[in-house]
């Protein structure tokens, strides 16, 4: 898979989707997962990230989650998850992402939330 290709980017009746399409989350390939993620968000966006693909993320990959999260929420935007694996989801629950971030079951029901809001 390319580089192109292991971050993915759509929108979503005005909805940042941000897809990774890579197994890991981790020190390997934060600084490509961040630039990708900084790339995707603009100023006040509403991202929605899709973890679908991701079955491992570390602390590498949580802080560029939580890093990315401060910027778009102090820009006057707002993140949620979706389609978390449990073994990801653990790592959530540990470190109580989950109770700063929104997730939900799949990209449909996070970009709905939004559109709610």
């Amino acid at each position: 898979m390319s580089k192109e290709q292991k971050f993915m980017t759509e929108t979503v009746g005005g909805i940042i989707v941000f897809a990774p399409h890579v197994d890991f989350l981790d020190a390997t390939n934060r600084d490509e997962f961040r630039a990708a993620l900084e790339a995707a968000i603009a100023p006040g966006s509403r991202v929605v990230i899709d973890f679908s693909s991701v079955r491992f993320v570390d602390s590498s990959g949580l802080g560029v989650i939580i890093t990315e999260l401060k910027k778009v929420r102090a820009d006057g935007g707002d993140m949620a998850v979706c389609s978390i694996e449990k073994p990801v989801r653990q790592l959530f629950n540990l470190v109580r992402l989950d109770r700063i971030i929104k997730e939900f079951a799949d990209k449909a029901a996070a970009v709905a939330s939004f559109k709610r809001e």
